[in-house]
């Protein structure tokens, strides 16, 4: 499933000493047939010198949260995930994980324990996110 985001909100903060992104991203997609609106909002918090940063890149560890959305809006589910985030100058890539749920009997069904692999790439200087997020079975 490839996936591109069609908006982004970023808010920077600083909580005990340490700096910290809240991500919140809408987009609209098409999974296995259905239209769904997909929610997200991810914390990313930076990794230590000490814990693999290096080489002109910043490091930051990731957890989300979400809900995804039948465009009828019959249809729920849930999602948690983490991943690790390299920046290099004005180019982000994202490499993690999901994990979904639903209580759905149709369309979304499929979604129920799934577990996920995801690898997203942004454009910093334009606000663009392509990624794919493939079903590990």
């Amino acid at each position: 499933m490839k996936l591109k985001e069609k908006s982004q909100m970023l808010e920077y903060y600083v909580e005990e000493g340490i700096p910290k992104i809240e991500t919140t991203i809408s987009q609209i997609e098409n999974l296995r047939g259905t239209e769904i609106t997909l929610r997200v909002t991810c914390l990313s918090i930076p990794r230590l010198p000490s814990e693999g940063t290096g080489g002109g890149q910043t490091v930051f560890y990731a957890q989300g949260q979400g809900v995804l959305m039948t465009k009828d809006g019959t249809e729920t589910g849930t999602w948690t995930g983490q991943d690790i985030d390299h920046i290099y100058g004005q180019k982000r890539t994202d490499r993690g994980s999901v994990f979904c749920r639903t209580f759905s009997k149709g369309k979304l069904a499929f979604v129920n324990n799934m577990v996920g692999v995801f690898e997203y790439e942004a454009n910093l200087e334009h606000g663009t996110v392509e990624g794919k997020v493939w079903d590990w079975k």
